[in-house]
């Protein structure tokens, strides 16, 4: 007697894709293998397009915030910009030439001057830098002793 064929919701399969899971994570999260899955995409045309439709969305989506992130100057948004590229290289395919090429457009063909900056800042071989690590070592020991202290009047 032949196993039960396994039923697949097209529709929670796109919903999983569009939130960025690979075919063995929605595979996984509907309860069968990913040769289940793979051999469904080549029975199912409908799945396979829903499937490339979600992920075409969800690439859209996050393109769409990362020029919104760089567009916009009241966002300091460095570690979600970094988040988003990210995302883009690794699940997209994107390259950074091509994130680039698609924000930039032809500004890339134009030269820009070089500005040289030099940066005064304190390093690990500075008085400065050693003045610096221990007013944070005062600072972290009143913290402690302020919590201890606290934790005192609690109990």
């Amino acid at each position: 007697m032949p196993k039960p064929k396994i039923e697949i919701d097209v529709k929670k399969c796109e919903a999983l894709a569009q939130r960025g899971l690979t075919d063995e994570a929605i595979a996984s999260a509907m309860g069968f293998s990913s040769k289940t899955l793979q051999r469904r995409k080549k029975e199912m045309s409908e799945l396979s397009a829903a499937l490339s439709r979600a992920r075409a969305r969800a690439e859209g989506s996050v393109a769409d915030r990362l020029v919104s992130l760089m567009n916009d100057p009241d966002i300091p948004a460095r570690v979600q910009l970094d988040a988003v590229k990210f995302w883009l290289e690794r699940r997209a395919g994107w390259t950074l030439a091509a994130m680039d090429k698609k924000l930039m457009g032809d500004a890339l063909t134009h030269e820009v001057p070089v500005i040289n900056v030099q940066i005064d800042a304190p390093n690990e071989h500075t008085p400065a830098w050693a003045e610096l690590r221990e007013q944070w070592r005062r600072e972290w020991e009143q913290e402690r002793q302020e919590l201890a202290e606290k934790q005192e009047v609690d109990v």
